[in-house]
């Protein structure tokens, strides 16, 4: 049998053998794992859309969803929105041209069947406002207020130029006569335009 001496020795050198290939098996391991960089920062992965069919959210790095296996994502909610075609928006605006002219016409026929249901409106015959110049008869009034204001203020203005005054009318006459004595027989023509000329200016007629 060995002596205990031995053994020990024995034990010893096994352990020698071993440590370095512990030691190498763990710098092997250090030196295939690569160094970060000085400086660098690692990116975190986000989310993307979720699942097609639990609706879970899962990494954006991942093809399928960790827990119904599905490889599908919801897509956007922009991409079902369809935009219309020409023809549809074309159609759509003749169709509601079209509501509109039959609305029209259903209007027109109220209002026609308004009117034709009310009795005829007579004129109103309006009594003169004088009638201290009616000796009991009534007349239609056919002219209105504001006309007979215009044709009254002329006629006042024509009743003014009559009521020339005659030293006025002789002066006119005379500057008239003495204005041109070339010819003895135009005078009194000449004084008559001058005095009818004077009339109508102050008449407001105009020459």
């Amino acid at each position: 049998m060995e002596s205990t001496g031995v053994k020990q020795a024995r034990q010893t050198a096994v352990n020698a053998n071993a440590v370095p290939a512990v030691s190498l098996s763990a710098a092997g391991l250090r030196s295939a794992a690569p160094a970060p960089e000085p400086g660098s920062v690692a990116k975190g992965v986000g989310y993307g859309l979720p699942c097609s069919q639990c609706r879970a959210y899962y990494p954006a790095d991942m093809d399928a969803c960790p827990i119904c296996k599905s490889r599908e994502r919801l897509k956007p909610a922009y991409a079902s929105v369809k935009t219309p075609s020409a023809a549809s928006v074309v159609s759509a605006h003749s169709e509601a041209a079209k509501l509109l002219a039959e609305e029209r016409e259903r209007l027109r026929e109220l209002k026609s069947q308004i009117y034709a249901s009310q009795p005829p409106v007579r004129a109103a015959t309006f009594r003169c406002a004088l009638d201290q110049n009616h000796n009991g008869t009534v007349e239609p009034a056919a002219v209105c207020h504001s006309c007979y204001g215009d044709a009254r203020q002329h006629a006042d203005r024509v009743e003014a130029a009559l009521r020339m005054d005659a030293k006025e009318a002789a002066k006119i006459v005379y500057e008239a006569v003495w204005a041109d004595t070339s010819d003895p027989d135009k005078t009194y023509y000449n004084a008559a335009v001058a005095l009818l000329g004077e009339l109508k200016k102050r008449a407001g007629m105009g020459k």
